[in-house]
């Protein structure tokens, strides 16, 4: 999910695992079976942000991803939605540091240290700037 405000940045979160490695990801999940697109989008966005988000209906990117060195998450197909929150919107981070899995932030600008299997998604992150300010810890 493409997270943006009506101020145009970027809502991003941190991730530190076996798969995927450590660095800023867009906020995402696997859709599940017999689970429509809609239902994962509320479901994601509930468990890694805490509240609902406005998303376009139509995916903006489609991208299928083969890592032919890997057996286990080594093929997978990226649909990314253009997703909205207000402005006034503050990440909780009640209890997360910033280098721990799942803290969110904001950002101006597509950070240096994106998960490489992301940078698929550097343009539509990349709008000017710097880092927002914008946690609330």
């Amino acid at each position: 999910m493409l997270i943006n405000d009506e101020n145009g940045p970027t809502l991003l979160s941190w991730r530190n695992d076996p798969h995927a490695g450590t660095g800023w990801q867009v906020p995402g999940g696997i859709v599940r079976f017999k689970e429509t697109f809609e239902e994962r989008i509320g479901k994601v966005a509930e468990s890694e942000i805490g509240r609902e988000v406005r998303f376009e209906p139509a995916p903006i990117a489609l991208h299928q991803v083969i890592l032919r060195d890997r057996d286990l998450r080594g093929h997978f197909i990226s649909l990314l939605f253009q997703c909205f929150v207000p402005a006034t919107f503050l990440p909780a981070n009640i209890g997360l540091a910033p280098e721990e899995a799942g803290y969110p932030m904001w950002h101006e600008r597509c950070p240096a240290n994106l998960l490489q299997v992301q940078d698929m998604y550097r343009k539509f992150i990349d709008v000017g700037g710097g880092v927002k300010e914008h946690a609330n810890r």
